[in-house]
């Protein structure tokens, strides 16, 4: 949180870290806000315009970084960003025919540069009061390419779309301001599945994420990823 604050993001202070027979534990301040929704296309907008104010504070952080989980060991061992990527699908997704083939793509973002992530950016992360716009909920910050924040933040809001209203007249040309990587997109599915039920992970074949790959542009990848997530919704997998 503290890093976070230096790079001018209003966030939640940390009040006591301990631990205890439980394991550790941290006490926050209680942030006031009203948390994003997507109800109207004027929401998403505000979304969008959110989750590129917070790449720009997150991307002001100019040291080196190795990709891994939270914001320390920056130096780290210099594992690549498709590394820190596929590494975290199941083990059950290397048996599957399109392993070899996500992971081959990913390797389009290795060059990168590496930058501090939210990790989970979802409008409900995103707390607006009556003079600025705090952003919580930074359990999953990460270090890797500012793709996977955009990726995560357009996979959250097709998801929702999709769940909550259908996914119907989903206004694409305005979440396709956020910079999509196909290639990150089509692992941000993959990984959503790979977290629901045994055997949700199936749904998805190696034909759906080479198209979202292969899309000649961030709306047709956008809906195309949509076609798997409302796909996926009406054979019953949760959201």
């Amino acid at each position: 949180m503290t890093a976070a604050r230096s790079l001018g993001i209003e966030t939640s202070r940390v009040i006591a870290t301990g631990t205890d027979a439980s394991g550790a534990w941290t006490i926050f301040e209680r942030v006031a806000g009203l948390p994003g929704t997507l109800r109207n296309p004027h929401e998403l907008m505000e979304f969008v315009e959110r989750v590129l104010a917070l790449r720009q504070s997150l991307d002001s952080a100019t040291r080196p970084f190795a990709s891994g989980q939270g914001w320390m060991d920056e130096h780290g061992t210099g594992r690549s960003h498709s590394t820190f990527l596929m590494g975290q699908l199941s083990a059950q997704a290397r048996l599957l025919p399109w392993w070899s083939f996500l992971a081959a793509e990913l390797r389009t973002v290795d060059s990168r540069r590496s930058a501090y992530l939210h990790g989970d950016v979802k409008p409900e992360h995103f707390l607006a009061g009556p003079d600025r716009v705090a952003v919580v909920d930074w359990e999953a910050c990460a270090r890797g390419p500012a793709a996977v924040d955009f990726a995560d933040a357009a996979f959250h809001a097709l998801r929702d779309l999709a769940y909550t209203h259908s996914g119907k007249s989903v206004p694409f040309s305005v979440l396709a301001r956020l910079p999509t990587t196909t290639a990150v997109l089509a692992w941000r599915i993959a990984l959503w599945l790979d977290r629901r039920r045994p055997g949700d992970l199936m749904r998805i074949t190696a034909h759906d994420l080479s198209n979202i790959v292969s899309a000649p542009d961030a709306e047709s990848a956008l809906r195309r990823a949509l076609n798997i997530v409302v796909t996926a919704r009406d054979g019953g997998v949760p959201r």
